[in-house]
Formats: C-alpha cells, structure tokens, sequence
C-alpha cells in the first residue's frame, strides 16, 4: 500500500508526502466479509499517518489534509488459490464511505 499526497509550503512550493506500507505475513480472510487489512511494516511514513495502535489505519494529518485535496493511492493484494467465489478490495475514507473499489473473479492461481 503507498500513496503520495502533498502540501503547499510557506514559498507556494508543493512537497510531497509520501507513505509506503506492507505486511510480511499472510493475513487470513474470512468468506463473505469485509476485512481490514492489517500493514505491519512501514518502509516510509514521514508524516507519522500509520501507527502500532491500529495498523489497518492510515490517518492524514490535519496539516496535510489541508495542504491538498488530492491524494493518489496505490494497493496491491495477492490472494492465495482459489476457484469459487470473488476477491474484493475497497478503500475506505473513515470506516463509511467507499472512495474506491475493484473486484475480480476467483482464479485457480495466485492473483
């Protein structure tokens, strides 16, 4: 999971904020429920938006927020084998309102 925000500093320069996340383990997803994925490894995180407090969660701060209205978001999620069924992915803004979402069909091979 990544994603590049950004802000205007007191020059009008924008900078960039940059936050990079991963999990090194396999995380277990229940059938037919929206799960959060848990991202325990930070490989950038400048602003301190993602914490060991709840590490499903990325929080903008305030200051950066308002700095822009623009954020890009990149995710990528492997799914373990499986023929049946659909593999689903949302972002979230606050745990209620759906931002983006992508859904593919079961495949018999990772995808």
């Amino acid at each position: 999971m990544g994603g590049v925000g950004g802000r205007v500093n007191a020059e009008g320069i924008w900078t960039p904020v940059v936050l990079g996340l991963s999990s090194t383990t396999d995380q277990s997803i229940p059938d037919a429920t929206w799960t959060a994925a848990i991202w325990n490894r930070e490989f950038q995180d400048y602003e301190h938006m993602h914490t060991a407090a709840n590490l499903a969660r990325i929080t903008v701060p305030a200051a950066v927020a308002a700095g822009t209205n623009l954020f890009l978001v990149i995710a990528n999620v492997r799914w373990a084998s499986n023929a049946s069924g659909r593999r689903q992915v949302r972002l979230m803004k606050n745990g209620t309102e759906v931002l983006a979402e992508t859904a593919s069909p079961a495949s018999a091979s990772p995808l």
